[in-house]
C-alpha cells in the first residue's frame, strides 16, 4: 500500500543513463512538507525510468536522495547569496554576480547519473553514509 503525500509531481526528464530533476520552489516546498518526500521522489524517479527503459537505474537509493537534497540546499544557498549580493556596493557586487549566477545555474537542474556516466556519483555515494543527518538538517533549510 502506497502512502499519500500532498500532490506533487516532480519535473523529471530522463536519458538512458541519467535522471534530470528541476530544482524549483515547488520541489523545495515539497521537501519541507514531509520527511517522506525524498522517498516519494526516489520511487517516482525509479518508476519513470523503469517504465521508459525497461530496466532499473543503477543508483543506490540513499545516494540518489542525498544528491537531490544537497543540490536543493546548494541552490537555496546560491539564491540567498545572489539576493545579498544585490545589497553590496556596485564594484563588489559586480565581481560576485557572475560566479554566483554560474553556481546557481549549476543547481537549477539536478543531473543524477549512473556511476559510469556521472563523475560525481562517488561524492554522493560517500555522502549518503550520513543521509539521516543530512536529511534531518537540510530538509528544514531548503
Amino acid at each position: 500500500m502506497k502512502y499519500q503525500l500532498k500532490p506533487y509531481r516532480p519535473r523529471i526528464s530522463l536519458s538512458n543513463q541519467a535522471v534530470h530533476l528541476d530544482t524549483d520552489d515547488e520541489l523545495k516546498q515539497y521537501l519541507r512538507s514531509s520527511g517522506k518526500a525524498l522517498n516519494h521522489i526516489e520511487r517516482e524517479v525509479r518508476e519513470m525510468f523503469r517504465e521508459r527503459y525497461r530496466r532499473d537505474i543503477k543508483i543506490k537509493g540513499s545516494s540518489l536522495r542525498t544528491e537531490i537534497l544537497v543540490h536543493v540546499y546548494a541552490d537555496t544557498v546560491f539564491l540567498t547569496l545572489l539576493e545579498l549580493n544585490e545589497k553590496l556596493p556596485g564594484p563588489v557586487s559586480s565581481r560576485l554576480a557572475v560566479p554566483l549566477k554560474r553556481l546557481r545555474r549549476a543547481t537549477e537542474v539536478i543531473d543524477i547519473g549512473e556511476r559510469y556516466n556521472d563523475q560525481n556519483r562517488f561524492v554522493f555515494d560517500w555522502l549518503s553514509m550520513a543521509e539521516p543527518i543530512l536529511t534531518a538538517v537540510f530538509r528544514h533549510l531548503v
